[in-house]
């Protein structure tokens, strides 16, 4: 098959490239803004362009049966501050990808939305049906987007809880926690927690997400699906965890403003397709996150030929 990922050089997007190149074409849709991740395969082909600019997606001709977008602005407290941005890249942008899908004959469009559309749902397990209570227009963008559709391709809209693993960028303000802390801790300096740490997360390791959506492509699937592993972790157990790499201890700051209390996933309508049972524990995710961080010496989040 013949896929379009937006985004394919980022974070998330070059574990999708990594794991379908060997038995499809791959084409890459980045502006390389916030990743460098470059997959040296003969069945991949970058493609440098920014998606709020309908004239530079004219440069994709081929037709496509997948398209997977990942494109993005995704930081919840810039988007407090520069609302515009996140409507004109997650909103509008999205509808120019969703059109050239279109263009290009695309079947399935997989589209990354996220866990922030619920906001804070107190100690529930949050499933699919939750109604939009965002609060931030991070999330205000998420949902504006699962409501745009393509004329001919089947949608699916993928709300992603925590993701971390290799090749996340700890000093991007995008960032996850777990690479956050990493980072300090490998200068052994305190890992600050913002708020009381009994926030909680649902951490999931990022070959495993790569694994589901492509099993909902693989197996026809369509709607809205949590992604996340239905477990529960609070701050401060993941700061007690990622402390031991270094020796600067554990902080606390003041709380964000838009970040929610608690937050955990309810996936059953995911478990109703793919392998669910066989994903990563959050240590061994952890272990394998710091084994990349440490080889690459602080560089290669910045430029990594895969």
């Amino acid at each position: 098959m013949h896929y379009l990922i937006t985004g394919g050089a980022g974070f998330i997007g070059s574990h999708f490239v990594e794991h379908l190149a060997n038995d499809n074409q791959i084409t890459v849709f980045d502006n390389y803004s916030t990743g460098h991740n470059i997959f040296k395969h003969k069945n991949v082909n970058y493609v440098t362009g920014d998606i709020t600019d309908l004239s530079s997606l004219q440069q994709l001709q081929q037709p496509v049966d997948v398209v997977i977008h990942l494109a993005a602005a995704l930081s919840v407290t810039e988007s407090m501050t520069n609302p515009a941005k996140y409507h004109k890249i997650n909103v509008l942008g999205s509808q120019n990808v969703y059109d050239t899908a279109s263009r290009l004959n695309a079947r399935t469009i997989v589209s990354a939305s996220s866990a922030a559309v619920y906001g804070d749902c107190g100690r529930a397990h949050i499933t699919e049906s939750f109604p939009y209570a965002g609060i931030s227009p991070y999330a205000s963008s998420k949902f504006e987007m699962e409501q745009l559709h393509s004329n001919s391709a089947k949608m699916i809209f993928t709300r992603f809880f925590n993701v971390y693993g290799p090749r996340q960028d700890p000093r991007s303000p995008y960032t996850g926690v777990i690479t956050a802390f990493m980072q300090r801790a490998r200068s052994n300096q305190p890992l600050t927690i913002f708020g009381d740490g009994k926030q909680t997360r649902d951490f999931v390791f990022v070959k495993d997400l790569v694994r589901f959506v492509v099993d909902l492509v693989t197996f026809g699937a369509e709607g809205i699906f949590n992604i996340g592993t239905e477990l529960e972790t609070s701050i401060a157990d993941l700061a007690n965890i990622i402390s031991t790499f270094g020796s600067g201890g554990v902080v606390f700051g003041a709380e964000r403003n838009g970040d929610i209390k608690y937050s955990v996933s309810d996936c059953s309508k995911l478990k109703g397709i793919v392998s669910f049972d066989k994903k990563t524990v959050l240590e061994k995710g952890v272990e394998k996150t710091w084994e990349w961080f440490v080889k690459g010496n602080g560089h290669e989040w910045i430029h990594s030929e895969l």
